[in-house]
């Protein structure tokens, strides 16, 4: 005989693993006063259910009288004390069947609990005890005492009968519903700084990245610094008549069209036929700039005619010099705006390599590259303190910066898990983990990225015991059960079984609501 002790806090399963445990014929299942297992009809009847299929008789020890009678109403016997069940399991010790003559009964083998008793609960004395001999005298008086034992048992039952017979015993899963869909338009803004779920904004975070570029440019343009050749020319005159004045530009010619004037005004002398001719020198310079002007000695001739006509020529005695042509690099407008475009078309290269590359999207966030800007540049040197110097070269630098914005779409996903929740009906709860959102490509907008979020899942509306009860109270087993339907799955069991229609008294009710099953976890 095995006796197992729970604690209050112990389901039915935890009596259930120990009758399952035992190898003995009888299982006694002691519960302390308030126990979870007392509170439904129904654990009464898997227990018993459990000890047929296994061939175990199995009785109930309670100090509570309702839970006794209870249990009774689930056809298991019941008892006050752990003796009385012994003493009312254990089969008579006075007379051993043939069959089983010298047989001695086991000791009890407890089931370890959370809690044990102490070691000398579950101790008995295994000996078979000889029977008694009968004393004459007494078998009236046991049989009186025998009678009236009956009689309070009797009453007691019929008592507990009238408290709790007939009753009902309910099990009501709540059922599980689908929730939505919900369709949501959220914008994520980067204007804004927190998430708004009734408006369906959330923030957009621009990205910073760091841009800079120099090199070194040709200078295209050239500036061109010319001279005039200078030299002296001599001027002979054998005009014996008078003076020739010779002006200050008079021009001047070589043989190869070289052309030359003179830089002052001079007079030649009246030429004598004692002294002979009368001369005179003049400075001069070429006409055009550069070396064409330097000619050899005796090269410029040609005079113009009116003064040739007046028995005057003209030789320049030294070669005339000076005249040269220099080109030099100077920095255009043009050059400086090439250098500027080049710099940016690189600023632009740094910028796309920075969204492609992930370390620049922080942790959690995802970058739009169809945002990304470049902020105006500046040079680190102005077109007016380089466009007209002379230079080959010349360097320039360009430093900015490029943005682009980021969302963190749980945010997005978030919101949509929100007004799915707004949606439910009054008292209805989502079941954790079970919303599901699908979101569609992300669209740009004026400046915002805009989502469009689909939500579903499911829900599950707690039930009011009381109102549950007070709704199947005198109705029949079918309207009661047709009435909890809307809640969930139902169960009923009546007792007695051939009773169909649920109590008008509450307290013979007992409904159960079990723990809503999620659909798909």
């Amino acid at each position: 005989m095995t006796v197992c002790y729970l604690d209050v806090d112990d389901e039915i399963t935890d009596a259930v693993a120990g009758l399952r445990t035992t190898g003995e014929g009888h299982f006694i299942l002691v519960l302390p006063p308030g126990s979870r297992v007392a509170t439904s009809r129904i654990n009464f009847r898997l227990l018993s259910r459990e000890g047929q299929q296994r061939h175990v008789l199995v009785g109930l020890v309670s100090g509570e009288p309702g839970v006794r009678s209870l249990a009774i109403s689930a056809g298991m016997p019941a008892y006050a004390t752990v003796e009385e069940a012994e003493s009312a399991l254990a089969e008579p010790l006075g007379e051993v069947p043939a069959d089983r003559a010298g047989a001695r009964a086991e000791e009890p083998q407890p089931v370890a609990r959370k809690s044990d008793p102490p070691a000398d609960i579950w101790t008995r004395d295994a000996a078979l005890v000889p029977a008694r001999p009968r004393r004459p005298g007494w078998s009236i008086v046991s049989w009186l005492v025998g009678l009236a034992v009956a009689g309070t048992v009797l009453g007691g039952a019929l008592y507990a009968a009238y408290l709790y017979l007939p009753s009902v015993s309910v099990s009501l899963t709540p059922m599980s519903r689908t929730a939505g869909p919900v369709t949501v338009q959220v914008t994520a803004d980067p204007a804004v700084a927190v998430p708004d779920p009734e408006t369906g904004v959330v923030p957009a975070e621009r990205i910073d990245v760091a841009l800079s570029a120099s090199d070194r440019f040709p200078a295209t343009g050239s500036e061109v610094e010319q001279t005039r050749a200078t030299g002296n020319v001599r001027f002979t005159s054998e005009n014996t008549l008078f003076e020739v004045p010779i002006p200050e530009g008079t021009r001047l010619t070589t043989a190869r069209g070289d052309v030359f004037e003179t830089t002052q005004s001079v007079t030649i002398a009246q030429a004598s036929f004692q002294s002979g001719p009368a001369t005179m020198d003049a400075p001069i310079r070429a006409v055009e700039s550069g070396d064409t002007g330097n000619v050899e000695a005796e090269a410029i001739t040609g005079l113009p005619e009116p003064i040739a006509a007046q028995l005057v020529r003209v030789i320049n005695p030294e070669a005339t010099a000076g005249g040269r042509r220099i080109e030099k690099r100077v920095i255009s407008g043009t050059d400086y705006d090439a250098a500027v475009l080049a710099l940016e078309g690189v600023l632009e290269a740094q910028l796309a390599a920075a969204l492609a590359d992930p370390q620049t999207t922080p942790r959690g966030l995802r970058l739009f590259p169809e945002t990304a800007t470049r902020e105006r540049l500046t040079p680190d040197i102005a077109a007016g303190d380089l466009v007209g110097q002379v230079m080959d070269d010349f360097s320039l630098s360009l430093e900015g910066r490029g943005t682009v914005l980021a969302v963190d779409e749980s945010a997005v996903t978030e919101v949509a898990e929100e007004r799915l929740a707004a949606s439910m009906p009054a008292g209805a709860r989502l079941f954790p983990g079970s919303v599901e959102t699908s979101v569609a490509q992300p669209q740009l907008v004026d400046g915002s990225i805009v989502y469009e979020v689909q939500a579903t899942g499911e829900h599950y509306e707690p039930v009011d015991q009381a109102a549950a009860v007070a709704a199947i109270r005198g109705r029949t087993v079918s309207e009661a059960r047709a009435i909890l339907n809307a809640y969930g799955s139902v169960s009923i069991t009546p007792w007695p079984d051939f009773i169909d229609t649920v109590p008008d008294d509450a307290r013979r009710i007992n409904l159960t609501v079990l723990e809503p099953q999620q659909r798909s976890p």
